[in-house]
């Protein structure tokens, strides 16, 4: 995963790189996954200034770690920083 999608990003192919993070993602039969894939795909999001999806990319990462990892705001720091991080980009997205 992470060459296919630094090297598309790299070349500014940022659908490409999309792209690879979600088959990525979806092709993982590990549970719970890690959120790594999903990062990625908001990072290049709001690179691309599309700060909707990057939003609705961190409502997936939150559904990954309440679902898939049992975590909740009290009980671990990682919802916390993304609840945070997703309140940026709607704050980015509506100014």
């Amino acid at each position: 995963m992470a060459i296919c999608t630094q090297y598309y990003a790299s070349k500014c192919n940022y659908e490409k790189a999309i792209d690879c993070y979600e088959r990525a993602f979806a092709a993982d039969t590990r549970r719970p996954r890690f959120q790594d894939a999903l990062m990625g795909i908001s990072d290049i999001y709001e690179i691309m200034g599309d700060n909707a999806n990057a939003v609705k990319t961190y409502d997936r990462i939150l559904d990954l770690l309440e679902h898939e990892w049992g975590l909740t705001e009290e009980t671990d720091s990682a919802v916390t920083v993304a609840k945070k991080e997703k309140a940026r980009l709607l704050a980015k997205s509506q100014a």
